[in-house]
């Protein structure tokens, strides 16, 4: 069966996860993971690309990255084959490394940008390496303030100002419950059919055309945008579907207000 093409994004900001081989480990030491940050910065040089978050795991890696002067997947190949290199040296192996194939998702938006983000350097709190991010050294989060940060915190801070993204960081600090909603991003960030949303949309809101959500209360029209949101519909969708203007729905998305109490009275589920 052909493989599928690469989504494409008009951003040109992916969220890439590179995984090893067999799901084996790609970290062994403490100096694995300090060579793969100087491959990260030897391929960020190289291609021009951006760095806005990355999170080194045992056997894979998360980064969030803009491409520059080259493709993100030249990039990311150059970035692989680096490392992998090394590491075979170092470990006197042969073969490959990495799985066949990165995978990668276009960030298109504002909110999705910020749901990647608090993704990736969420974690390592998920998988129980710590309890803050900032606390996990293997991660870009760690380095937010330092001269030798990878991390493009200037174009970052155009994009998403790093207030709102600690603001936003505290409200899953805070809730048990608003950190299981980042990190179900990984199962459902898939996009989801039309039908599906609708499916959706309908059991927040009860309304089942474009016409009936615009007759909405304009409360239960931010409910609905916000909780669609949370469950990783891209705001591009929402609004297509809805009627909404995106800068809208990116407000509400990434308000400070936990996800819990904007749902609070809805009086209906989010079937599972």
């Amino acid at each position: 069966m052909p493989r599928q093409a690469r989504q494409r994004s008009e951003s040109g900001v992916y969220h890439v996860m590179l995984r090893g081989i067999n799901r084996q480990r790609i970290f062994e030491e403490d100096d694995d993971y300090r060579q793969f940050i100087d491959c990260l910065a030897v391929a960020k040089e190289r291609s021009g690309a951006a760095i806005f978050a990355y999170a080194l795991m045992s056997n894979h890696v998360h980064l969030l990255i803009a491409e520059g002067r080259e493709p993100a997947s030249i990039t990311i190949k150059r970035l692989a084959v680096r490392y992998a290199g090394w590491f075979n040296w170092k470990n006197d192996r042969v073969g490959h490394l990495f799985q066949d194939r990165f995978a990668s998702r276009a960030v298109e938006d504002d909110a999705y940008f910020i749901t990647v983000l608090l993704y990736i350097h969420f974690n390592p709190v998920a998988e129980g390496l710590c309890t803050q991010p900032e606390d996990y050294p293997w991660s870009s989060r760690a380095t937010w303030g330092d001269a030798s940060s990878l991390v493009d915190l200037p174009r970052l801070d155009d994009i998403v100002p790093v207030a709102t993204v600690r603001a936003c960081e505290s409200t899953y600090r805070s809730s048990s419950d608003d950190l299981e909603h980042i990190m179900a991003y990984k199962k459902n960030a898939g996009r989801m059919r039309d039908a599906d949303v609708w499916s959706l949309i309908a059991a927040v809101s009860g309304a089942k055309t474009g016409a009936a959500f615009q007759r909405l209360p304009f409360d239960d029209q931010q409910r609905a945008a916000v909780t669609l949101w949370s469950r990783h519909v891209p705001v591009r969708q929402i609004s297509r579907l809805t009627g909404l203007n995106r800068n809208r729905i990116t407000r509400w998305a990434m308000g400070t207000v936990p996800l819990a109490r904007l749902m609070e009275g809805s009086g209906q589920g989010i079937p599972g």
